[in-house]
């Protein structure tokens, strides 16, 4: 899973750009959009509608979490203890 986080951060790096705190907030904020849409795709019941926007919203949550300096084994820890 680490690979794969570190594969989406250079794609998206390299797509976006990255400049600091101000990038992160941009992908927080891109999130929101995405959650909208995976609401709107639950809400449509298509299973595939479903599972593309699932990914666009996990793709994001892990490359803001490694913009922050986390791996996914990090956030994988963190579950474990809650």
């Amino acid at each position: 899973m680490n690979e794969l986080q570190e594969e989406i951060k250079a794609w998206a790096n390299a797509a976006f750009g990255f400049r600091g705190l101000p990038s992160i907030i941009s992908s927080l904020n891109h999130l929101g959009e995405e959650i909208d849409e995976l609401k709107e795709a639950i809400c449509s019941g298509n299973i595939d509608h479903i599972s593309e926007e699932y990914a666009d919203c996990f793709i994001i949550l892990l490359h803001i979490a490694s913009n922050c300096g986390l791996t996914f084994s990090d956030i994988e820890r963190s579950i474990r203890h809650k």
